[in-house]
């Protein structure tokens, strides 16, 4: 592709809700999905052209959590051509996107609110890492013999 990619961890969407992982960046704003198959389903792929049916929804996904315009979906086999194409957002599929989401944070709602009812209330929050020099230690500081080695 002759370009520099960056590489994430990942995106969350502004509110965030909603978090994709993309295999890089390119630019300011272009994701990267890059597959690396079996050579039988690299050359259906090819044969096929265009993103593979069962990656369609995590591109548009990825392209609707980042509200970017493209994405680029590779593939590569060894000793066979590769498979790039410019992926563009489709929001036909955002509406199916918008619904499962939708429909999701329901039921998480729904189950959150039980489990707090059986445990007595939300658990603590998480303890977060705090990194140093000396010893790992969490936000609840260890004293003494309790300090992890």
């Amino acid at each position: 592709m002759d370009c520099d990619i960056v590489e994430v961890g990942g995106i969350e969407s502004d509110d965030g809700k909603l978090w994709c992982s993309p295999d890089g960046i390119i630019g300011e704003n272009v994701g990267l999905e890059i597959k690396a198959p079996n050579p039988d389903t690299h050359i259906g792929w090819l044969l096929e052209g265009g993103v593979p049916e069962e990656h369609v929804l995590q591109v548009q996904f990825a392209l609707y959590v980042t509200d970017w315009p493209q994405w680029q979906f590779l593939s590569y086999c060894k000793d066979l051509p590769h498979l790039a194409v410019t992926v563009e957002r489709n929001p036909e599929l955002f509406d199916t996107i918008i619904e499962a989401v939708f429909d999701f944070n329901e039921r998480f709602e729904a189950a959150w609110k039980r489990l707090c009812e059986i445990n007595g209330g939300p658990p603590p929050p998480r303890q977060t890492f705090i990194p140093s020099a000396g010893p790992i230690r969490f936000s609840w500081e260890c004293s003494g013999e309790d300090v992890p080695t």
